[in-house]
């Protein structure tokens, strides 16, 4: 299933859930979407089909950014990979009480996934196989609103972004 979830502040809501769109298509409805809600940031996974996805909104100039789950995350320390703390991230944000809409596939994405402690003393996520063995299809809401923890974005901080010199 793909999806696109749309974060700002302490806010989300669904913008698009479905199945069978091919990636042209996919990436267009993403770039279509950004457009009309002003989206300061399109944060894509960046793995199966999410890669051709990146890769067509690239290619038509319309800005993304790609997330592998599976790269190491910002704190080593505390984490397994970069899905892991993006969904504990996603965890302390609704800890805050955002308004967000009721919403069954939501809810039963976001509490589908165990979490646990490796001996090392690092967080894991349960991981997709782990969760079919358990009957649990992918949470792919909750994936799409993680994604949207990926860095912070606001407007005022793009644009800085955007006017630094390039310095490589």
């Amino acid at each position: 299933r793909s999806a696109i979830m749309l974060r700002q502040g302490l806010a989300s809501r669904k913008v698009f859930s479905g199945r069978g769109l091919r990636t042209d298509q996919l990436a267009t409805l993403v770039a279509r979407k950004a457009e009309q809600l002003s989206a300061d940031a399109v944060f894509v996974d960046q793995t199966g089909v999410g890669a051709g996805v990146l890769d067509q909104l690239l290619k038509t100039r319309h800005p993304a950014i790609g997330v592998s789950f599976a790269h190491a995350p910002e704190d080593k320390e505390r984490f397994v990979n970069r899905r892991v703390e993006l969904w504990w991230r996603m965890k302390e944000w609704i800890e805050l009480g955002p308004v967000m809409e009721r919403d069954a596939d939501l809810r039963d994405d976001l509490v589908a996934p165990e979490y646990f402690t490796t001996d090392g003393g690092k967080i894991q996520l349960e991981s997709k196989d782990d969760m079919r063995k358990r009957g649990l299809a992918s949470p792919d809401l909750g994936d799409a609103l993680a994604l949207t923890f990926a860095r912070p974005i606001g407007k005022s901080r793009l644009r800085e972004e955007m006017a630094a010199p390039y310095n490589p």
